[in-house]
């Protein structure tokens, strides 16, 4: 058997994430980096792509970028194909930017791909917290953040993510049907980092409303099960979640390997509940 080549490019531009994202990965990605590169890979899949931090730190020779948030897809796939506009669609909400501005912006969403992935962006650097929030109709619904100066367009950081995106595929859909229906699939030697909606801690912490259909613990069995087949077929898998009895439960200490971090929490609505709180990191 040939052996895999590493699809790491270290000559590659720097690139991070150009979205605020709840539950972003970047304070975790260099222990999920220590464990990706532990052996070669071929291609990297990720079907919970949110603010994509383990994506732009590996930046893979080949990937699948996918996730069920139309509006997040569309910005990507605006930032890789027409960064150029994108930034010029910015730079005008930056002009106009106020809290007039803003809640026009938010309840016109243009029809217009490149102006709807800058509208998407606009909002995302400047409403509270960065929070992406829809309501059960599918609008988004998060009000203006307090920001003095909130840094509406970034034109390297735009320009650096489209050059490291251009050899991605970039999918909207369910994690399920991105690994078992679309093509290419992963095969043995792989890599597949799911970052699902984190099951919550408590009443206060939940938040699972990044598109319309909140994340279940069904969906959370659900994602089990897939990780389970892709292990048996020697995918090389990597879970992160939260801490809880039920995640326990789904991944067994006897089939995958789990490691306990702790992490800076986000969001929560209580001050109190902005500490450090333990997540899990799970592989194979």
């Amino acid at each position: 058997m040939s052996k895999l080549k590493v699809s790491r490019v270290v000559s590659r531009p720097l690139a991070a994430p150009f979205v605020k994202w709840a539950g972003g990965k970047s304070s975790l990605t260099a222990e999920i980096l220590k464990i990706v590169r532990l052996l070669p890979f071929k291609r990297y899949f990720e079907p919970f792509l949110g603010g994509g931090a383990v994506f732009f730190a590996l930046q893979p020779r080949e990937a699948v970028l996918s996730d069920s948030n139309p509006e997040l897809i569309n910005a990507y796939t605006r930032v890789k194909s027409n960064v150029e506009e994108v930034i010029d669609q910015l730079d005008l909400h930056a002009e106009q930017h106020s809290k007039a501005h803003y809640y026009a912006v938010r309840s016109n969403p243009p029809k217009d791909p490149v102006a709807r992935a800058a509208w998407f962006l606009y909002l995302n650097r400047t409403c509270y917290n960065g929070l992406w929030r829809v309501n059960s109709k599918g609008v988004f619904n998060v009000p203006m953040g307090s920001y003095k100066n909130p840094r509406i367009v970034d034109p390297e950081r735009l320009r650096r993510a489209s050059k490291a995106l251009k050899n991605a595929k970039i999918v909207c859909s369910d994690f399920e049907s991105a690994i078992t229906r679309l093509r290419p699939r992963p095969l043995f030697g792989d890599v597949v980092y799911f970052d699902p909606p984190y099951v919550p801690l408590s009443k206060t912490s939940q938040f699972t409303s990044y598109t319309k259909e909140d994340f279940t613990d069904s969906d959370q069995r659900r994602l089990a099960l897939l990780v389970g087949m892709l292990s048996d077929k020697g995918v090389r898998v990597i879970v992160s979640n939260s801490e809880t009895p039920l995640i326990r439960s789904l991944f067994p200490e006897h089939a995958f390997s789990t490691e306990v971090v702790q992490m800076s929490r986000a969001i929560s609505s209580v001050g109190s509940g902005r500490g450090k709180v333990p997540e899990l990191l799970i592989h194979n």
